[in-house]
């Protein structure tokens, strides 16, 4: 790998900017915590850093002292992206490590107009999965729906679809 002056380049966890240094008469080199690395002595794993990668459709980077949540990916240093290790650090992020994390989708409540395409779908409560229905009854017209009873705000934040997701329109 061709090392040049003024990129950024990352080993592991550690972050560098390359600089021509005097390693105390040994050559010249580049400073990693405090310390100086001859650039004869560098390998394979070091790869040069851009301002950001992209994380990906649906994912967004974590900033530096959020905490790791369950389903966060770190950048590991051959550029995929492998499942964090949650409990590392007291699962704070720190500088050097690169981390992403799935982007909730957004849901809205069904209005009048999505009833055709509810009629007959199946639900449960989310806090009662043995209590199944299926869609059959609208009520109250544009302003105010009412799907099976429950009014359509209540509809999202309490039942989900049999297959786990919400009783909403997914925002786009």
């Amino acid at each position: 790998m061709r090392i040049e002056v003024g990129k950024k380049y990352k080993r592991h966890s550690d972050i560098v900017e390359v600089k021509f240094i005097d390693c105390d008469g040994n050559g010249w080199g580049l400073s990693v915590n405090g310390r100086c690395i001859c650039l004869e002595f560098l390998d394979y794993h070091w790869q040069e850093v851009t301002d950001k990668p992209d994380p990906g459709e649906g994912w967004r980077l974590l900033e530096v002292g959020e905490r790791l949540q369950e389903g966060d990916e770190y950048l590991s240093i051959v550029n995929d992206w492998l499942q964090a290790n949650i409990t590392y650090k007291d699962g704070i992020i720190c500088n050097g490590a690169i981390y992403r994390r799935r982007i909730a989708p957004q849901y809205v409540p069904y209005t009048w107009d999505d009833r055709e395409e509810l009629r007959g779908r199946w639900y449960r409560r989310n806090d009662n999965k043995d209590y199944e229905r299926q869609v059959t009854l609208f009520d109250g017209g544009i302003n105010n729906m009412f799907i099976n009873g429950w009014e359509a705000k209540e509809f999202l934040q309490k039942c989900e679809w049999l297959d786990g997701s919400p009783c909403g329109k997914k925002v786009v």
